[in-house]
């Protein structure tokens, strides 16, 4: 059996290694905090698809996926119609499987445990709150204490809140959430 001895390299240091020390422990990899939270940990899930014959081996794609989008894709590969009025929440994302194209989606809602919510619009995610939302500190309150906005293609961690920089997309992210909990 393997025995770490204190001040070892762990999986952090070296992902070969196969030992973590409880105060040095990335469970989320880069990804900031926990599923309780309103950060990527909590929200990115890997999605695996296979398809021989259809759908090319080894592939990736950077398209923001919901678990609803399953639905409408599920309907384009069978060749069935979505039933209208129930699936505006879903977006086939089939040209993206097939590589196509990217699929392009209206924003999506994060929601946290206390009801934080962050919007996210392509590489970018608008956080209304000062705080995580669930567990980790500062849990922070909806809507109260500010804003955090983060390029999560430039940054994935969302380590760096970039806010004073893009006031017309705050506006704008601002604004499509409002419509979308219909208080504009």
């Amino acid at each position: 059996m393997y025995r770490r001895k204190l001040g070892e390299d762990d999986h952090v240091k070296d992902d070969i290694i196969q030992a973590y020390r409880t105060d040095h422990h990335q469970g989320n990899y880069i990804y900031r905090d926990m599923k309780t939270d309103v950060w990527e940990a909590g929200y990115r899930v890997p999605f695996f698809v296979s398809w021989p014959g259809r759908i090319e081996a080894k592939q990736q794609s950077k398209s923001t996926i919901t678990h609803t989008d399953i639905y409408s894709t599920l309907m384009n590969v069978t060749g069935f119609r979505t039933i209208r009025g129930r699936t505006e929440d879903s977006i086939s994302f089939m040209n993206t499987l097939i590589g196509h194209s990217i699929t392009i989606r209206p924003p999506v809602v994060n929601h946290s445990a206390n009801g934080t919510f962050a919007l996210r619009d392509g590489e970018w995610k608008l956080v209304f709150s000062s705080g995580s939302g669930g567990c980790q500190r500062p849990k922070g309150k909806p809507f109260h204490g500010g804003l955090g906005l983060f390029n999560l293609d430039t940054d994935p961690s969302e380590i760096k809140n970039v806010v004073d920089n893009y006031p017309e997309r705050v506006k704008a992210m601002t604004a499509q959430l409002a419509a979308i909990r219909g208080k504009n």
